[in-house]
């Protein structure tokens, strides 16, 4: 009521923050102890909702699915003013029933978009959509559309590399960030995810300096305070690796950290790479980094390399160097599993 009679405002936009302790989202914000409410998470997404308004003919909902008032807002010109009121969102407690629900907000989606023609914001919550369900072909197409009509917008080649990651499309990948960066310079993501595809396209020194470059500007970015301890492994900077993960172990991830390790190290060992699967594991065991999990996979692709070595094999995609440059198929060596610790 209060807000109402501030001034001639038509409605208020409210912040939603939708909580979790996943550092590696995108946008993702650590928590300042502002609201108990948080109480228990590391950080939030911050999403701008249109929640309150006036009863006005002319703000009417729009979309496939998720129906919006911003475009008749936008198109009547009317201006919204910011609550200081946050909406505090704490995600799905039930995923199945949540998975069920999207596959069925996605088909409704799908045949609303062909009815209606591409629509921008239709489009982007589709993408997204698609590759949560893991409908990376469709994802692409979706995100194509969505530049096609968009071309300003670096998110989506943010979301589109995030799609190339999760099918090993790493000289993809790299475009997508290098697209992101030339509309947003200063875009984190973007950075990350150009030192992502560098890791895995012979360019671990490169993605070690592109890193250090983006944590001394950012400060505190622990999944690419993550990548960059791997980087430093790969280029036989074992001391500095161990230095960052023994960091890392203190911060929004630490829990979070064995998982992360393994995840990647079994990606490169199923690869063959049997080679870099130990020394990231090792590293990982000396900066106390420790599970069942990971030992036995340690004791696994040691068994593996010697077996190897035996039977007069050798690991074709060693380290060669320091600068990072990797003998053999190197992008389908370094390929990590799919986890979204790497995005």
């Amino acid at each position: 009521r209060n807000l109402m009679v501030e001034g001639w405002y038509h409605g208020y936009t409210l912040e939603q923050r939708t909580y979790g302790n996943n550092p590696t989202a995108m946008n993702w914000i650590r928590t300042d102890g502002q609201y108990e409410e948080a109480a228990g998470y590391g950080g939030y997404i911050r999403s701008p909702l249109i929640r309150f308004f006036k009863n006005d003919p002319r703000i009417v909902f729009h979309g496939p699915v998720h129906e919006l008032v911003e475009p008749s807002l936008k198109r009547c010109g009317i201006a919204m003013k910011q609550c200081p009121i946050p909406i505090h969102h704490y995600g799905k407690l039930n995923q199945p029933r949540s998975l069920e629900k999207k596959e069925a907000y996605y088909a409704i989606g799908t045949k609303k978009l062909a009815e209606m023609g591409d629509d921008a914001v239709a489009l982007r919550e589709l993408a997204i959509q698609a590759e949560i369900l893991g409908r990376y072909d469709e994802a692409l197409d979706l995100w194509e559309r969505f530049v096609a009509i968009v071309p300003d917008n670096p998110q989506a080649y943010i979301n589109m590399g995030i799609v190339h990651c999760r099918t090993g499309e790493f000289d993809a990948l790299l475009a997508t960030a290098q697209k992101a960066l030339a509309l947003d310079p200063a875009l984190k993501e973007a950075h990350y995810n150009f030192a992502l595809a560098k890791l895995h396209l012979n360019g671990a020194g490169e993605a070690a300096v592109a890193l250090e470059k983006l944590l001394s500007r950012v400060g505190e970015y622990p999944p690419a305070q993550f990548l960059l301890a791997a980087a430093y492994c790969l280029t036989q900077r074992k001391a500095e690796s161990i230095e960052v993960l023994q960091q890392l172990q203190h911060s929004a991830i630490g829990p979070d950290l064995a998982l992360r390790c393994r995840e990647l190290a079994t990606g490169l060992a199923g690869a063959g790479n049997t080679g870099f699967a130990l020394a990231m594991l090792e590293t990982a065991i000396e900066s106390g980094i420790q599970s069942k999990e990971i030992t036995d996979l340690f004791s696994v692709s040691k068994q593996a390399e010697q077996t190897g070595r035996s039977s007069g094999g050798v690991d074709s995609k060693r380290r060669d160097d320091a600068s990072g440059h990797i003998s053999g198929d190197s992008a389908a060596a370094n390929r990590p599993t799919g986890s979204r610790a790497w995005i």
